[in-house]
């Protein structure tokens, strides 16, 4: 009801509401409303690099923030992700992105983590890289980089590592990316939680800092300052 956009998608439509899209995707926003505006006077948007049922999905989500149950959902998050990432709708990149994390095996990882290469998924990415590290051994490491997906991110790693140097002469060196999954690199988190952020705003002075309690991070010790109202005049608040 009240809908005043449709999207022809394949051979199916779609009615929806601009300022519903517009609110939450700064892409549509332009798209429909900005100087990228994209429908015609009916009011009609015809998108053609889109599956219909994932596009259907997609505004579901956008609807609900919910997911219908789907089947071969990791293939429907794969497309997914890379619509979510397409409109800039974050939420749902990172619950693909999760969900997709559950489906990796040897006989996908390639395509994921080329995926996850292409729209910037550094969670996802990792979690590739985790699996490679604990299900491969390095002896056998050239198979898996023949499978579907590698060829790509081969390409990518090897440009990253050689740009700006002569060209290589044979016999060639390991593969930059084998030479990633293997090494044994140290990744992980610290979550920092502010406690009673209002009260440490009005009882600390502007210059002054609240220090972390000590955590370690690569063989370091480290301490966090946090400035509640900034570390000086300029950066007040």
């Amino acid at each position: 009801m009240g809908a005043d956009i449709v999207f022809k998608v394949g051979s199916e439509t779609f009615a929806a509401h601009r300022c519903m899209l517009a609110a939450q995707s700064p892409v549509f926003s332009a798209e429909l409303f900005g100087s990228m505006k994209e429908s015609d006077r009916e009011g009609v948007v015809i998108i053609n690099d889109i599956d219909a049922q994932v596009f259907k999905a997609l505004l579901r989500f956008m609807y609900t923030d919910s997911l219908p149950e789907m089947e071969e959902e990791a293939i429907m998050c794969e497309h997914l992700l890379v619509a979510a990432d397409r409109y800039n709708l974050r939420r749902l990149k990172l619950i693909c992105e999760d969900r997709l994390c559950s489906y990796i095996g040897i006989g996908n990882v390639g395509n994921i983590l080329a995926l996850a290469d292409q729209h910037h998924c550094d969670g996802l990415k990792k979690a590739c890289f985790d699996f490679l590290r604990s299900h491969t051994p390095a002896n056998v490491m050239s198979s898996v980089m023949a499978l579907d997906g590698f060829d790509h991110l081969s390409k990518s790693y090897t440009y990253a590592a050689d740009h700006g140097k002569p060209p290589i002469t044979s016999p060639p060196p390991p593969s930059p990316l084998a030479s990633a999954i293997v090494d044994d690199t140290v990744t992980g988190y610290h979550l920092l939680i502010i406690n009673s952020y209002l009260c440490t705003k009005m009882m600390t002075p502007n210059g002054k800092a609240l220090t972390s309690s000590q955590l370690t991070v690569g063989g370091h010790r480290w301490r966090i300052r946090y400035y509640p109202n900034g570390d000086n005049a300029d950066s007040a608040d």
